[in-house]
């Protein structure tokens, strides 16, 4: 078992025993396979985030790790435990776990202080008083200790919630959507705290989330769920450059694909020639193109034309229309401007990496995430670890 020690390190790796290894595990509702053969181990330290459309299973998973749910088939071992099993079914509050939901769950009755001692019946005052300390000064707030939950706000409260699922030391938090219900610039901070917290600890983490940039952020590695199966499973970097499907590929992030076609050692596409990576030649696909891969020159005689414009603030999206019809993405700066019905010239842009390359589909594609994640043909599965490996 390997685990990296910091994601900004370059692939340093040391030999450590899982913290939590989960094995075939499955459940039904009636007819709905709600989760489906799910399988995957959490290395000591690791932060793993499971991320996928509405439905797909991941909150479901969660709930089974915490023992909130109990499984139909498969096994869950904690620190070497089995907690669910053929013969074993461990009650959530003997498992040594600690969850922090999007709703927070404190009492409104009890302080600060209160809420974060909760957990710890059975210290003695004075060791317990010095945890609820630690886990205060931990999350800044030992300032709000005698305040009660409607006195805080909301990034305040999260901050609270978090403090007592760690207080107990648990072996693995859990953490299900736990700033969906922040507005976007306060759930940047608190996700910042947060895992600034848990790599402080040394806790390792499973996070919920539907939203694939926060999972990119801040996952040492990556679960992407489909209809309760593992479509991929690796370092965000691997998950982004190097999808296995149009599914994930389209889920992940902005993404269009072109039709290609691998002619010796390059692939043929028409914004250009990339070379190949590697892929048998002479054969269809199709090339996941990010907006960031291509770019383009005004011209009068151009075979492209500007058929939508997004302003994002520092950055423009175009929407260009090729002359057979498909449509790609541009991301320009905003100070490079062109009009709607201008004819460009679009190519790959100099940066491009080679190329991501997935088996070519007859169904049609839908563009990026926001428009929802199309059907993919087939789900693969892929389990890098390594954070920074090339892709």
């Amino acid at each position: 078992m390997t685990s990296p020690t910091d994601r900004g390190d370059p692939a340093v790796v040391t030999a450590e025993p899982s913290a939590l290894e989960v094995r075939d595990l499955g459940k039904r509702y009636g007819d709905t396979r709600a989760v489906d053969g799910i399988g995957f181990d959490l290395a000591a330290h690791e932060i793993l985030c499971l991320v996928g459309p509405s439905g797909c299973g991941k909150s479901t998973v969660l709930r089974m790790l915490a023992g909130l749910v109990t499984p139909d088939v498969g096994e869950v071992v904690l620190a070497g435990r089995t907690v669910d099993g053929p013969k074993a079914h461990v009650a959530p509050e003997r498992r040594g776990v600690g969850i922090v939901f999007q709703e927070h769950a404190l009492f409104p009755n009890l302080t600060v202080n209160a809420n974060v001692g909760f957990g710890l019946a059975g210290v003695g005052r004075a060791a317990r008083g010095a945890r609820v300390t630690e886990m205060l000064a931990l999350v800044a707030l030992e300032a709000y200790a005698d305040r009660y939950p409607h006195e805080l706000s909301g990034g305040e409260r999260q901050r609270v919630a978090l403090a007592r699922a760690l207080a107990p030391a648990p072996s693995v938090l859990l953490l299900d959507e736990p700033f969906a219900s922040l507005d976007q610039n306060l759930r940047v901070q608190v996700r910042d705290q947060v895992v600034s917290v848990l790599r402080d600890t040394g806790t390792p983490a499973v996070f919920v989330t539907h939203d694939q940039g926060e999972a990119l952020a801040l996952g040492d590695r990556i679960l992407v769920l489909r209809r309760g199966q593992v479509a991929q499973l690796g370092t965000p970097q691997t998950i982004f450059h190097s999808p296995v499907d149009r599914f994930v590929a389209a889920f992940m992030g902005e993404a269009d694909f072109l039709p290609a076609r691998v002619v010796g050692a390059v692939v043929a596409t028409e914004l250009g020639e990339r070379p190949s990576p590697d892929a048998a030649p002479n054969r269809s696909v199709e090339m996941v193109i990010r907006p960031d891969d291509v770019t383009f020159d005004e011209s009068p005689t151009g075979s492209a034309v500007v058929e939508g414009v997004e302003f994002q603030g520092s950055s423009t999206l175009y929407r260009l229309r090729l002359a057979s019809g498909a449509v790609v993405r541009s991301r320009r700066a905003h100070t490079e401007v062109a009009l709607v019905g201008t004819r460009v010239t679009a190519r790959f842009s100099n940066h491009h990496r080679p190329p991501v390359l997935i088996p070519a589909s007859d169904s049609p594609g839908v563009r990026g995430a926001a428009q929802g994640p199309p059907e993919a043909a087939g789900v693969g599965i892929s389990t890098d670890r390594s954070r920074n490996a090339p892709s």
